[in-house]
């Protein structure tokens, strides 16, 4: 088993709202993931765009991916703050997958801070950057 399906399978597996999006995985490194989302009909907007918390939520996702590939599994880490600057809307009607790819550009003892950047066809429609929380672990 690669590291990217024992990935998928823990994280992912056992994840309702990524079993939902259908967000997964599909290139992952020491501080580093792209992860990819099937756009759906039902993340469009009365606009007749997509949803900028659909690319959010992918955006996070990547970058949550980037930091526990360097923290390791054995810590629990969390979103502190994201931003995201839009460039590009996506219409409705558009079909096909969003990635995103997260880098990390700080990993510290307890924060670790990575650029994120969403794709639609190979065009950037958002840029971004996200903190995240490290602690260890707490036993169940």
């Amino acid at each position: 088993m690669t590291d990217l399906d024992a990935l998928r399978q823990a994280f992912f597996g056992s994840s309702p709202y990524h079993q939902d999006t259908q967000t997964e995985p599909v290139e992952v490194d020491e501080g580093y993931a792209v992860c990819r989302m099937p756009i759906k009909e039902t993340y469009f907007h009365a606009g007749r765009v997509l949803h900028g918390g659909i690319g959010y939520a992918l955006a996070d996702t990547a970058v949550a991916i980037a930091v526990i590939m360097a923290a390791g599994p054995e810590k629990t880490i969390f979103t502190i703050e994201g931003k995201l600057n839009y460039f590009a809307p996506v219409p409705m009607g558009a079909t096909g997958f969003l990635y995103a790819k997260a880098q990390l550009r700080h990993m510290g003892k307890t924060t670790a801070v990575a650029d994120v950047d969403v794709t639609f066809q190979e065009r950037t429609i958002c840029h971004g950057m996200f903190t995240y929380a490290i602690r260890e672990m707490r036993p169940a």
